[in-house]
C-alpha cells in the first residue's frame, strides 16, 4: 500500500534551486570562456586549464634560462 502526500509549497523550494542552477550554469559559461590567455574546459567533474600560445610564446626556453 502506498500513501501519497502533497506538499503545497514545493514550487517555492524548486524555484530557488532552479535559480541557483541557472546562476551556476551562467558562471560556468563565463569560466569556460578564454580570457587572459587561459582557456578552461569543464567536462563533468573534470576541469582542464590550457595556457594559450599568446601567453607561453613570450616565455623563455630551457637553454635561455640556463644562460641567465
Amino acid at each position: 500500500m502506498t500513501s501519497s502526500r502533497f506538499v503545497c509549497d514545493i514550487g517555492a523550494a524548486l524555484k530557488t534551486k532552479i535559480q541557483e542552477v541557472l546562476e551556476f550554469e551562467a558562471k560556468k559559461a563565463v569560466a569556460s570562456t578564454a580570457s587572459g590567455g587561459i582557456e578552461v574546459s569543464i567536462t563533468g567533474g573534470e576541469i582542464r586549464y590550457q595556457v594559450l600560445e599568446s601567453v607561453w610564446v613570450a616565455g623563455k626556453s630551457v637553454p635561455e634560462l640556463s644562460s641567465i
